[in-house]
């Protein structure tokens, strides 16, 4: 901590001073000195502490931020993510859900289905997640893929995953 206070000392005060004295325009070793000590510097990022209805929120504006990124690079339209707000049976709060077009399209083929045999037959959504197990790996494939090539979208997954694991922990901490 000394350091730290005598590090931000001579970079406020001593540095100007130091530099009017020397009439040569030249870095002396005190400045040298300085400017390393200033880039060997941690940065410290202090957050508020949020509930968790707003780190709830922030999640959600995290995955809203990742799959529009993701969209706009995404040149395959069935691995266009759509996410939308539903609320969950029996309830009015509602929650986002997003999911791949592929997956959409498949169920809603299965709902015709079985709308047209009177019900008989429907299967749920893991029977149909199970019957595109191996288009959900190609779909994966492909978002490592443009993860990988787009430094924005690493970003914000990134940004994702530390959001969700934040959120995560303070949920089972309580």
């Amino acid at each position: 901590m000394k350091t730290l206070v005598a590090t931000l000392f001579l970079l406020l005060v001593a540095s100007p001073a130091l530099a009017a004295e020397t009439d040569s325009g030249e870095p002396t070793p005190a400045d040298d000195r300085v400017n390393a000590e200033a880039q060997a510097m941690e940065e410290v990022t202090v957050l508020g502490q949020m509930n968790m209805t707003q780190l709830e929120k922030a999640v959600e504006r995290a995955k809203l931020d990742f799959w529009d990124a993701y969209n706009s690079v995404n040149e395959i339209d069935e691995y266009r993510m759509v996410c939308e707000k539903v609320a969950t049976t029996g309830t009015h709060m509602k929650t986002l859900r997003c999911a791949p077009s592929y997956y959409l399209e498949a169920s809603r083929k299965q709902t015709e289905r079985s709308a047209r045999s009177g019900g008989f037959g429907s299967r749920n959504s893991r029977s149909i997640a199970r019957s595109l197990e191996k288009k959900k790996k190609e779909a994966d494939a492909h978002m490592v893929a443009l993860i990988e090539e787009n430094p924005e979208l690493l970003e914000k997954w990134n940004y994702l995953l530390a959001a969700n694991q934040t959120y995560e922990q303070r949920k089972a901490s309580k």
